[in-house]
């Protein structure tokens, strides 16, 4: 698709929201937020080509919260054997599942590698939710 052929995210987000998503585009949509997680967490040495595959993982974010399944999708990848993964997972399941995504979130922050998420403010819970959270906005 070029660049002319693509519709406004708003435009597509505001179809997505209108329509009842068949299971398999659903599929197809949890499928390519998980290769796009990966790619991101396989691209940290690379930070310009690490944002651009952020960018779109999110997009594909926003479309899959909308449904009921794109959201236990998402959650289901907070257990992905890639802590990337796993990060990017918790911190887009912080709005439905606060619970067991600062779990997950809190045990990454612990760990080794440029994924720990450490942000020096008081109170341990709200450092790892405000750092998450930039990340659902």
């Amino acid at each position: 698709m070029t660049g002319d052929e693509r519709r406004p995210l708003a435009s597509a987000q505001s179809e997505y929201r209108e329509r009842t998503v068949d299971p398999k585009s659903l599929d197809d949509l949890l499928a390519a937020y998980e290769t796009t997680a990966e790619r991101w967490s396989s691209l940290q040495s690379n930070a310009g080509a690490a944002n651009a595959v952020f960018d779109e993982n999110h997009r594909l974010y926003k479309l899959l919260r909308v449904e009921p399944d794109g959201r236990d999708g998402i959650a289901k990848l907070m257990s992905h054997r890639d802590v990337g993964v796993k990060l990017v997972a918790a911190a887009h399941t912080l709005g439905w599942n606060p619970a067991d995504a600062s779990e997950v979130l809190e045990a990454i922050e612990q760990g080794p590698g440029l994924h720990a998420v450490v942000i020096p403010l008081r109170d341990p819970r709200s450092r790892l939710v405000k750092s998450a959270s930039a990340l659902i906005e």
